[in-house]
């Protein structure tokens, strides 16, 4: 597993093209989330939370398409 990891950290921190892929618009030399904190947050939602958020994946995908498609522009950097 720590290997998995360390090649991660290698990609993500070596390579600005798949940094830009990603969605970056500055080099960054960490990565942009610890990985054992979706683990983490996995454990607190539990089973049933983890269902709901697979039922609203697809739907908030739906809404995505439905929204590029009429033009919207969304600002990713507002909060």
């Amino acid at each position: 597993m720590l290997w998995r990891s360390l090649l991660r950290r290698a990609r993500w921190a070596g390579n600005p093209h798949w940094q830009h892929f990603c969605g970056e618009t500055f080099f960054q030399q960490r990565l942009p989330i610890d990985p054992s904190s979706l683990t983490r947050w996995r454990k607190r939602i539990g089973g049933e939370g983890e269902e709901g958020v697979g039922r609203m994946l697809p739907q908030t995908i739906e809404a995505g398409k439905i929204a590029r498609d009429q033009g919207v522009q969304v600002d990713k950097l507002a909060a």
